[in-house]
């Protein structure tokens, strides 16, 4: 529930070490909005959906992980 409150919101991602003035900005960028279509719409025409894949050094993840494995992955 708090973190529909703007004000948490900022502050949190202040904690966090991050300018909030500059993750709004860009989320509400036109052009950021625009490449965001672009990248969804390649994703689509691919067929992959909901399943996220990152890279850990060179390790692949895919799906959700709990904090533990990144951590792992990471130290």
């Amino acid at each position: 529930e708090q973190l529909t409150q703007t004000e948490t919101v900022y502050e949190l991602v202040a904690e966090a070490g991050f300018d909030p003035g500059a993750i709004l900005a860009c989320a509400t960028n036109e052009e950021m909005a625009a490449q965001v279509r672009v990248m969804r719409q390649e994703v689509i025409n691919t067929g992959l959906y909901g399943t996220p894949l990152i890279f850990v050094n060179e390790t692949a993840v895919v799906g959700p992980k709990p904090y533990r494995v990144y951590r792992f992955l990471l130290d």
